[in-house]
């Protein structure tokens, strides 16, 4: 008995050393670096605390050659992994070689429960105090370009609803970073006065029968056109394309495309549902729009 006393003693010493050491670690030490592997849920240390995202990597992939990398947000209430479902950009990427970060938002307690979203704009402030989600994704870009063979001009975005509002903020934020964003039915909800500091393309998707984030033509329309020519734009799009199905507007003076699926709701467009694919219409945008183009 005395012996299983000593037992319990010093499992209880080990147990509060670790939790010590995992504390000063995660609210204290900047420097904690985590090899990002594929295909589980990686961690990154930022602003104290343990964020974490999906890595996924094609088996085709080589470190001999530079691959693109694509950001997916989830939307609110989401996670990482039910991003990776409803996209399908994994599959994507087993098809075109490209890399796929799946980052989770922070965890914040609401009706009871815990809820993921991100901080991307003045309403989720209010919910999110001052959690610093861009500084967690820039880290989150170099920490996988560190150990990946990452193509610098060619890092991409996209999310979906409240994930869709952050591809703007991050596109703006870290346009210099960011070659071109994919919003999927989330819109630019901060304020702005000017351009991006770096051109970054657009290619907004949306559905006309979303009941959730609801399109606003002249919101959207209007950010698509001024986003990457702040003084210089027609409002009315230069090209436009119609079917039974969906309506495509380009302005060429911002570069900037919008997909509206006119059955879709507040889900992520697919054949079947919209008449295109939004996975596959954004892979061919992000192929045509380099930093560098």
């Amino acid at each position: 008995m005395k012996s299983f006393k000593i037992l319990i003693l010093l499992l209880g010493i080990y147990n509060f050393v670790i939790y010590a050491c995992t504390k000063k670690d995660v609210n204290d030490n900047e420097t904690i670096e985590y090899f990002p592997r594929a295909n589980q849920i990686d961690s990154i240390v930022h602003d104290g605390d343990l964020r974490t995202f999906k890595l996924h990597v094609p088996d085709s992939y080589s470190e001999n050659n530079k691959t693109a990398l694509i950001i997916a947000f989830h939307g609110y209430g989401n996670t990482a992994e039910e991003m990776e479902q409803t996209s399908n950009l994994s599959e994507k990427s087993d098809q075109e070689v490209f890399i796929v970060a799946y980052p989770n938002g922070k965890d914040y307690p609401k009706d009871n429960n815990s809820t993921q979203y991100w901080n991307a704009n003045e309403y989720y402030k209010d919910l999110t105090g001052n959690t610093d989600d861009v500084g967690f994704i820039s880290k989150m870009i170099d920490l996988i370009s560190k150990y990946y063979a990452i193509d610098e001009d060619r890092i991409f975005v996209t999310g979906f609803s409240n994930g869709g509002h952050m591809s703007y903020k991050i596109g703006y934020e870290l346009s210099c970073k960011i070659a071109a964003i994919a919003p999927h039915s989330g819109l630019l909800s901060f304020n702005i006065n000017s351009a991006p500091d770096c051109k970054v393309p657009i290619i907004h998707i949306h559905g006309l029968g979303d009941g959730i984030v609801s399109y606003s033509e002249s919101s959207v329309d209007n950010v698509l056109c001024i986003w990457n020519n702040w003084d210089n734009c027609n409002q009315s799009p230069d090209t436009t394309f119609e079917n039974d199905d969906y309506l495509i507007k380009q302005w060429s003076s911002s570069g900037n495309i919008l997909y509206l699926s006119k059955e879709g709701r507040h889900s992520w467009c697919t054949t079947s549902k919209a008449g295109f694919n939004a996975t596959d219409v954004m892979w061919e945008f992000f192929k045509a729009n380099p930093k560098n183009n």
